[in-house]
């Protein structure tokens, strides 16, 4: 973990990217939401895994916000703070037409 200039601790150094396996795939092409569901339960802590979505208007995070609630609803215990998991959407590299939403394990 890293302190940042602000003083608080963030946990994006020392993540471990989670290695699908068949199952995953065949969970993902069944349906997003229940696969994306059934990944983040098999997540170990500090492992994330990247849900690479194709958004036109790459800098607006409202898409990325709305599939966040969806994950909500479904029971996810996702956000900021004290949520068993976290998301991040890093702004794309030059030249890339994606941006990616990182959902980690926490706890």
């Amino acid at each position: 973990m890293k302190r940042s200039l602000d003083g608080k601790v963030h946990c994006w150094e020392g993540l471990t990217e989670y290695k699908f396996d068949k199952e995953d795939i065949i969970n993902l092409s069944e349906s997003d939401m229940e696969g994306i569901l059934a990944i983040a339960n098999n997540l170990k802590v500090n492992q994330y895994f990247v849900a690479k979505i194709v958004s036109p208007e790459i800098f607006a995070t409202n898409y990325f916000e709305r599939y966040i609630n969806e994950l909500k609803i479904e029971g996810l215990d996702i956000g900021k703070g004290d949520c068993e998991y976290g998301y991040k959407m890093p702004l794309p590299e030059k030249g890339e037409e994606r941006r990616e939403l990182i959902i980690f394990r926490r706890k």
